[in-house]
């Protein structure tokens, strides 16, 4: 069973935004100098808008939350948001559930060799087939976190196409 490295977020611009990144293929230098570091700085600002509503236990959830900003031929550019190893940061497999939520469900042993779950609570130790979990309802701090950001990412994208016009318009 493939285990989730937690919710993963793109951001990519508007329509125009994205064919006028799509123009400066040609210029990748002025790219390379406007956009590139204009999505960094988005995805940063993204993931301060995350962070602040991730909900905080043991504060291993923020510190697996990070970002990349990837350029594919067929993709475009973009910049991901997300949790764990790929992003360079520690793992919380959890993330996903906690943002989403969860159904109840039933945990069945798999792994020990007698197939029953082991579990200490004050020193006891209880071994059982399987627990049931409730389930909760999700916390939703990505797309808070991404709604909150939005004004500020689009204020960083205009702010580079205008440096990419003027940039062009010079002789």
């Amino acid at each position: 069973m493939p285990i989730s490295t937690g919710p993963k977020y793109e951001f990519i611009g508007s329509e125009a935004l994205q064919r006028q990144i799509e123009l400066l293929k040609y210029y990748p230098e002025i790219f390379d100098r406007h956009f590139y570091p204009a999505m960094q700085q988005a995805a940063e600002l993204v993931k301060s808008g995350v962070r602040a509503n991730i909900p905080v236990r043991s504060g291993r959830v923020q510190r697996a939350l990070g970002s990349k900003v990837v350029h594919s031929k067929s993709l475009g550019t973009r910049a991901h948001i997300g949790f764990g190893k790929r992003y360079g940061q520690p793992s919380a497999p959890y993330a996903a559930a906690l943002n989403e939520g969860a159904v109840a469900h039933e945990i069945t042993a798999r792994r020990t060799a007698d197939g029953y779950l082991h579990f200490s609570s004050g020193g006891r130790f209880t071994a059982v087939g399987s627990v049931r979990h409730p389930g909760f309802s999700g916390r939703g701090f990505m797309e808070a976190g991404l709604e909150a950001a939005t004004p500020g990412v689009d204020n960083l994208m205009d702010a580079a196409s205008g440096r990419v016009v003027q940039e062009l318009a010079q002789p």
